[in-house]
């Protein structure tokens, strides 16, 4: 089921190269949908990144509920959501420069729908 959700992602967000869940307790990817073959180093750099930013700002940790992160630059577009205000799972993707974004994060809220049901309402 989760790699269902993570390709159902993939394939409705034009440009998304990289579609993860990760569990920032451990530092761990859990699963991964790409068309490329990712070593394992570049996943475990996604999700130290995710945690980083995720807990950036001052006072916006986990315990506040940060919720979202996005990291842009000239090779494309990093984006992080946790499923819940203080959860420790993490759905992350990476998008090709010229993707839209602007239907990334309500995407990702439905990816944790099927993840974690009953929950959708932390999302809003």
């Amino acid at each position: 089921m989760t790699h269902d959700a993570l390709r159902n992602f993939r394939h409705k967000i034009a440009g998304c190269e990289i579609a993860l869940l990760m569990d920032l307790s451990t530092g761990t990817v859990l699963a991964w949908d790409s068309d490329l073959k990712w070593p394992q180093e570049e996943l475990d750099a996604l999700c130290g990144l995710a945690a980083r930013l995720l807990s950036a700002a001052p006072g916006n940790g986990p315990e506040m509920g940060m919720m979202r992160a996005m990291l842009a630059t000239e090779t494309g577009c990093q984006v992080f959501q946790r499923g819940t205000p203080q959860g420790d799972e993490v759905f992350g993707c990476i998008l090709a420069p010229e993707a839209a974004i602007d239907d990334v994060f309500e995407a990702a809220a439905w990816v944790f729908d099927d993840l974690l049901p009953g929950d959708r309402a932390a999302l809003a």
